[in-house]
């Protein structure tokens, strides 16, 4: 039989606590750890995810094989730097880095540490965004974009009803990437 691979959640507000539940169903994984800065949201999720609650970052570190990272944006890339740093395979929420150079330093981490870095995209196994991906594979004329959508994006249905919003994804980051 393989081995599990021990994950820590670091932060579990709603994104966090939801990703605890869907690794429990996993039989590839152990949830190990979980961290929050807030103790008393911790030790809450700790006891309904059934794993240990970690008193700082570095104990979950040092408890676990791999990392989910589903902090506020602001904080992903030091956390997760922190992480592979420590020789942790790393699962992040979108977005992995507020800016270019942050999403640079943290690519050159991941890169040198060895280690798994995956960001959460996962939207793209969506209905309406596999519709998106099939008909630019088909030819439909391709132009940088944003696709916002607001609500239905999880539903077969929605490809035709679901309205679109694009909007220049230079305009959106304010710089282009190369």
């Amino acid at each position: 039989m393989t081995t599990k691979v021990r994950v820590g959640i670091l932060g579990v507000g709603f994104m966090g606590r939801t990703h605890g539940r869907i690794l429990q169903s996993d039989p590839r994984a152990e949830l190990g750890a979980v961290f929050d800065v807030d103790a008393v949201r911790r030790a809450e999720a700790a006891r309904e995810l059934q794993c240990a609650a970690a008193e700082s970052e570095a104990a979950l570190l040092d408890s676990v094989d791999a990392v989910y990272v589903p902090l506020p944006n602001r904080l992903h890339a030091a956390a997760a730097r922190r992480a592979l740093a420590a020789g942790k395979h790393v699962f992040c929420e979108k977005p992995f880095a507020t800016s270019l150079d942050e999403a640079r330093e943290l690519r050159a981490a991941a890169l040198t540490s060895g280690r798994v870095f995956m960001v959460g995209h996962n939207r793209r196994f969506a209905p309406v965004y596999r519709f998106v991906k099939e008909a630019l594979d088909g030819g439909l004329a391709a132009t940088s974009a944003h696709f916002k959508m607001n609500r239905g994006e999880l539903q077969g249905p929605a490809v035709i009803s679901t309205r679109l919003r694009f909007t220049c994804s230079t305009w959106r980051a304010g710089s282009s990437a190369r």
